[in-house]
């Protein structure tokens, strides 16, 4: 009877293992076959934006390029250079035409407010910070000053108590 039941036990939990093992697999493969079709989606998504980030860049560097023209240009204007100077400043106006470099220069002018609304917010932050730390010197100073004088009055009271006792001390 023992052999029965312990080969009945055996064989139902060997049918529960096999059965999960089974089930994990089918799960395992509709999750790759999940993940694949969300990779294909991905993928479409990944070739818009890799091209829209080379375009941002290719304009990026277009304005790099106009910015080192416009200095160049300012530095021949100064040195009297005119007709060079002309030359440059055309091509700048000639180049700034351009819907992608309008975009750029948005673009790195929105992040460069967002840069200095962070730096402002950061200083803002010291500044409240070094205010709060010297407040709190402040009253430790207070405090110290307070303690150095109640001790102080302490001292004097404890040397005219020496000095009454010892008057009274020399008049016995």
């Amino acid at each position: 009877m023992k052999r029965i039941l312990l080969t009945v036990v055996i064989f139902v939990i060997t049918v529960a293992f096999m059965t999960t093992s089974f089930a994990e697999g089918k799960y395992i493969q509709y999750d790759l076959n999940k993940l694949a079709k969300k990779s294909q989606k991905r993928l479409k998504g990944l070739d818009k934006k890799i091209a829209k980030m080379e375009k941002e860049e290719k304009a990026i560097k277009k304005l790099d390029k106009l910015n080192n023209l416009y200095i160049r240009a300012e530095a021949l204007y100064n040195q009297g250079k005119y007709n060079e100077a002309k030359a440059l400043y055309l091509e700048i106006k000639r180049s700034a035409k351009d819907a992608d470099i309008k975009a750029a220069a948005c673009q790195k002018k929105q992040n460069l407010d967002k840069l200095r609304k962070e730096n402002l917010k950061k200083e803002k932050a010291k500044r409240k910070a070094e205010k709060a730390r010297q407040k709190k010197l402040a009253k430790q100073r207070k405090a110290k000053e307070k303690a150095a004088k109640k001790k102080e009055l302490n001292r004097k009271k404890a040397a005219r108590k020496t000095k009454r006792k010892g008057a009274l001390i020399k008049l016995k």
